[in-house]
């Protein structure tokens, strides 16, 4: 922020050391406002990296918990790959074994299928043998026909040649006896070839008996046989398929037997690890502690310059009563706050409140003498009258007390919430604010949002401290003064990341004023402020004064 401080115009002439000791001590304020915002902005860095080692160290206690449970894990999976190494290896030996014993099988149901075969082979000479036995049986009853009608013929010639023997009488008595044995003869042949015709019939339905039950088993064979051969087929399926069950088992135990050493490997890997995670998590530790110390030095360092910026208002106050006056010129102190004022690098000072002040006076030919304070120091300043004013001040009825205020030049201050263009983050209702994480700086803001408890809020520097938590994920939104942000994003290329959402806070006694002493009679420049403020406005000076450096279209 920017704050002016106009000599008295009252003041009688002081001695030359009286003034060379009042320059010195506004110079040293500036230089102690200097070291302020330097010490400010580095203690505020260490603060944000003492939680960064704060988070370290949480998250190494985390990862040191997790690191335990992995190491447990792996124990377990250690076990567990021993036991289905263990398996894989038995399963792999008994597909071996089973791989074996079916190429047995399949061998001898081979070779009991070729004994079926030579079986049939003999059954098949067997049956041919019976088949001429059966033609040998055919033949011989022709012959039994045959010698059953010599047998006849021979009884009848019997018959008539003991007739004829009778007839001869005594003559016919040797015929007579031929005759009587041949009819003996015919008798016993009869009776023979009865024996042997039967016989015969016996081994004909013998021979048939057995051709019969040669084709049934010849049938049953052959049948078994079939069923034998689609065994075979199928045991050739099942050896293959065995071979192959084996084969990749016995891979299976290989790769297995590699995966235990590489879990026995990473096992040891995060054993390594959780040792070091551990020391890594005490040395942060070590740091965190350092940090933290640090951090008390700096407060001691920042209450010191506080003490010392108190001291040398002080004496200023002492000496400026002293000084003499000079109603054209006024003397501006100013904090850095981009883009209202900016502290540029070789020493300049600019910004949109720098350039208004500067040029609203300039139209009235007030010279205006700028001089760098930290805010609460120009606050200070103001009270005790060695400011004349500071711009862009909240309006309040607090602040009514010690300072006048001048017209709003600018409309009311708008704070936004900024996401990244790619994220699936939306704010359309202040209850969306809920479901993320917000970096905030050190502003009011909003009574409900600064005092809600259930908003997920991250403390920040600056905005660009913000920025870079959003790029990294460490954040969802931030919160910023619409102005500042838009600057900051033209500045560093940034714009095409981020989008604003369409929720904001409109801080209505926010205003932009400027703010002037009541110790000091300064209601003539106020008055000169005021009209010249309005004539910028109209002729569309402070539009293009904002328009510089916010590059608005």
């Amino acid at each position: 922020m920017i704050t002016f401080t106009k000599t008295d115009k009252k003041q009688d002439k002081t001695s030359k050391k009286t003034k060379e000791a009042n320059q010195i001590i506004r110079k040293s304020i500036e230089k102690l406002s200097e070291s302020s915002n330097s010490i400010d902005e580095i203690n505020t860095e260490i603060c944000n990296i003492s939680n960064k080692a704060d988070n370290l160290v949480c998250g190494a206690d985390r990862q040191s918990d997790n690191i335990e449970n992995i190491v447990r894990e792996l124990d377990v999976i250690c076990d567990f790959a021993d036991n289905t190494l263990e398996e894989t290896t038995k399963l792999s030996n008994n597909a071996k074994t089973t791989y074996v014993k079916v190429a047995q099988k399949r061998e001898e149901i081979s070779n009991t299928i070729e004994a079926f075969n030579k079986v049939c082979e003999e059954i098949n000479n067997t049956s041919n043998i019976t088949v001429e036995l059966q033609n040998k049986v055919k033949a011989a009853d022709g012959l039994i026909v045959a010698v059953n009608a010599i047998t006849k013929q021979s009884k009848i010639l019997s018959v008539n040649a003991s007739i004829e023997a009778a007839r001869a009488g005594v003559n016919g008595k040797g015929f007579g006896v031929v005759a009587e044995e041949m009819m003996k003869l015919s008798e016993q042949t009869a009776e023979v070839n009865k024996k042997v015709d039967d016989i015969i019939k016996e081994i004909g339905l013998l021979a048939e008996s057995v051709e019969k039950a040669m084709n049934l088993s010849l049938n049953k064979i052959s049948d078994q046989s079939e069923k034998l051969g689609q065994s075979v087929g199928e045991l050739n399926d099942i050896e293959n398929s065995t071979k192959e069950y084996s084969e990749n088992n016995s891979i299976l135990a290989t790769k297995s037997n590699e995966l235990n050493d590489r879990i026995y490997k990473i096992n040891g890997m995060v054993n390594n690890i959780s040792v070091i995670i551990k020391e890594n998590k005490e040395a942060t530790s070590e740091v965190t502690k350092s940090i933290k110390d640090e951090i008390l030095h700096f407060n001691k360092l920042s209450k010191t310059i506080g003490y010392i910026e108190d001291n040398l208002i002080k004496s200023l106050q002492l000496t400026n009563s002293a000084t003499s006056s000079d109603s054209k010129t006024i003397i501006a102190g100013i904090s850095p706050y981009a883009p209202y004022s900016i502290f540029n690098e070789n020493g300049t000072i600019n910004g949109m409140d720098v350039d208004i002040l500067l040029e609203a006076f300039k139209m009235s030919n007030i010279n205006v003498q700028l001089m760098t304070c930290t805010w609460d120091g120009s606050l200070k300043l103001l009270e005790q009258g060695l400011v004349d004013v500071i711009p862009t001040v909240g309006y309040s009825k607090e602040r009514e007390s010690c300072m006048h205020f001048s017209n709003e030049y600018r409309p009311s201050s708008i704070y936004a919430f900024y996401t990244l263009k790619e994220s699936n983050v939306t704010i359309n209702k202040y209850e969306d604010l809920y479901k993320y994480k917000i970096a905030v700086q050190n502003f009011n803001y909003n009574d409900k949002f600064r005092n809600d408890r259930k908003l997920i809020k991250d403390n920040s520097a600056d905005i660009a401290t913000m920025y870079n938590k959003l790029l990294k994920g460490q954040i969802d939104t931030f919160i910023a003064n619409e102005y500042t942000a838009n600057y900051y994003f033209k500045t560093n290329g940034s714009k095409g990341q981020v989008v604003k959402q369409k929720f904001y806070f409109e801080e209505k006694d926010s205003d932009a004023r400027m703010a002037f002493s009541r110790k000091n009679d300064l209601d003539e420049y106020i008055d000169l402020f005021n009209k010249n403020i309005d004539k910028m406005i109209a002729n569309g000076i402070i539009d293009k004064i904002d328009n510089k450096y916010l590059n608005k279209k």
